[in-house]
């Protein structure tokens, strides 16, 4: 479709080149929230990054180290690059979700509080793991909550008419 001299083009995105910088977006967001909840806590519980310390040494040195409980910033920081990284995964698939669902409600919400479920029993799992291993309560499920909630809570402010409900900008009278 050819448009006169001047004339502005008009480009709307596709529905699959708006999953990654959405799920960028919602990755990263409830990454930062579960980072907030862990640092909040264990600045409460008197031992400030132990969480991300203890995760990372986890995953440099193995159990055995991390039970030690020294506190590692490189471990932290390693941790930290690890944590981001899953939760922009994690948004990616739950825009991706999301945009291959809009048109079943049902099946969306389904799909939704599967991810929701799926996401706070493993971080649930892997905390009673670590219970008994001498990592100590990490409490790892407060995060994964967190992070899962403010996720779902991105998808609907982003996609309520995924839901079936109207969107602000779909009600009656709302501007364009």
């Amino acid at each position: 479709m050819a448009t006169e001299p001047g004339e502005p083009i008009v480009s709307t995105p596709r529905e699959g080149d708006l999953v990654v910088p959405e799920g960028l977006e919602a990755g990263l967001l409830a990454g930062l929230v579960v980072a907030g909840v862990h640092a909040i806590r264990d600045w409460l519980a008197g031992s400030w990054l132990y969480t991300p310390s203890v995760l990372g040494t986890l995953l440099l040195e193995g159990p055995e180290v991390a039970a030690k409980g020294f506190a590692a910033p490189d471990a932290a920081a390693l941790y930290n690059l690890v944590h981001f990284a899953g939760w922009a995964v994690i948004g990616f698939g739950s825009v991706f979700l999301v945009t291959r669902n809009e048109g079943d409600p049902g099946r969306l919400r389904r799909a939704l509080l599967g991810l929701g479920f799926a996401l706070v029993a493993a971080a649930s799992a892997f905390d009673l793991w670590a219970s008994t291993t001498h990592l100590g309560r990490l409490h790892l499920w407060l995060g994964s909550l967190s992070g899962t909630v403010t996720l779902l809570g991105f998808l609907l402010w982003r996609h309520p008419q995924g839901l079936g409900r109207p969107g602000l900008r779909n009600r009656p009278g709302a501007s364009p």
